[in-house]
């Protein structure tokens, strides 16, 4: 969940910047609406525009790289 009063709010449409390869803004709404394997990336709307924040793409990521990751020892 986003905690927009202490986290760096950024328009969606604008957050395709922050990532690599630099994702579309259909694409970022896909993954605030539909998800990717289950997570979905944490919006909030404010005055009819929806926004992210970094630390929320950052938390995105992460729970998708570690779904990705082998577990060590198998």
């Amino acid at each position: 969940m986003i905690d927009w009063t202490n986290e760096s709010t950024v328009l969606l449409q604008a957050a395709g910047a922050l990532l690599p390869g630099h994702p579309c803004a259909r694409t970022l709404a896909r993954w605030a609406t539909r998800g990717v394997r289950g997570v979905i990336l944490d919006t909030c709307v404010v005055g009819n525009r929806r926004f992210t924040t970094r630390e929320s793409i950052e938390r995105f990521v992460r729970r998708l790289t570690e779904d990705q990751t082998p577990a060590v020892g198998r």
